[in-house]
């Protein structure tokens, strides 16, 4: 694993960026995935799963926002060519996900409450939520060990994992509801997504503790408690937070209004809502390569060069030499 300098040419761009809108797509087409396999089984238990999923999801961005900032320090020590101390900011995230479970456990406890669907989708939104809930913290530790890796450069690492990780995720769905007697439906969705993920986080921690990484970037003995860098990720990332959680919740009271309405008046707006996960993905690998690159730009003190990560900029710039 040797290391890797980003600069400012459109190569350099390419090779973070390309993975990380890949990265993204895959990893949304997971719980997409999730709905469209529950749509043949039951159209109440594909409704049941979007609303309760975006339910969830108010609950984990929480966290994945402010675990996501553990790349930016990650980035700027890569910049710095401080490689010893790249796995800091990794551990502080790590224990930020500890954490959580703390508070994941009583949501998934009090999960019948916590749900506004109609009794016709009640049992089997409740189940999914239940178990997401249960196993919250696992999208936060994904986030924070592959904050090392992104936050290098080296993006391509994490694109393959959740690539396999989605196909596991594909064939345990298939699996648990079309296979399995009795079927698991909405249940059987839940653990193929936690499933997934799990194989993509013991991937990723078995290459963060692997031998070549404790002798570079002292992945494991830097992983004493940091008050200062734990704090600076959650004053970092709590706006991108608060802003991932507004949006959200936005978006459930609508679902929720729809759910209401009527049985096809749910099916049809969940089927537009799924589509829709599938394209906002570039904007957030684009919106995360550009951090990647900034971060890296900033801890070589070349703050210029942030300038020319944008592709409008390099485009601007090529048509002035025309």
């Amino acid at each position: 694993m040797e290391h890797k300098t980003i600069d400012s040419s459109l190569k350099s761009i390419l090779s973070v960026t390309v993975p990380m809108v890949l990265t993204e797509l895959s990893s949304t087409l997971m719980y997409v995935t999730d709905r469209f396999m529950l749509a043949k089984y039951s159209l109440d238990a594909m409704n049941a799963v979007t609303t309760s999923s975006i339910l969830v999801s108010i609950f984990a961005f929480m966290f994945i926002g402010i675990a996501g900032t553990a790349e930016v320090y990650v980035g700027q020590y890569n910049g710095s060519q401080q490689y010893d101390k790249l796995a800091a900011p990794v551990w502080q995230m790590i224990y930020l996900s500890l954490l959580s479970i703390l508070f994941f456990l009583p949501l998934a406890y009090f999960s019948d409450i916590l749900n506004f669907l109609p009794s016709y989708s009640l049992k089997d939104g409740v189940e999914y939520q239940r178990i997401l809930l249960m196993f919250g913290f696992f999208p936060c530790l994904n986030v924070a060990f592959s904050a090392f890796f992104i936050g290098q450069g080296k993006a391509k690492v994490v694109t393959y994992v959740i690539l396999v990780g989605g196909v596991l995720n594909v064939f345990l769905d298939y699996i648990f509801i079309y296979v399995c007697t009795p079927s698991f439906g909405s249940k059987g969705a839940a653990m193929a997504t936690l499933i997934a993920e799990g194989f993509q986080i013991a991937f990723l921690a078995l290459l963060f503790f692997r031998k070549k990484s404790r002798t570079l970037y002292k992945t494991f003995s830097n992983r004493k408690f940091n008050k200062e860098l734990f704090f600076g990720c959650l004053k970092t990332g709590t706006p991108i937070s608060l802003k991932h959680f507004l949006e959200i919740c936005g978006w459930c009271c609508v679902q929720t209004v729809m759910n209401h309405v009527s049985k096809e008046c749910s099916t049809v707006y969940n089927f537009g809502t799924n589509i829709y996960a599938l394209v906002i993905f570039l904007g957030q690998g684009l919106s995360q390569a550009m951090a990647t690159i900034s971060a890296n730009m900033i801890g070589q003190k070349d703050l210029l060069a942030i300038k020319k990560t944008f592709i409008a900029k390099r485009l601007e710039k090529f048509a002035k030499k025309m």
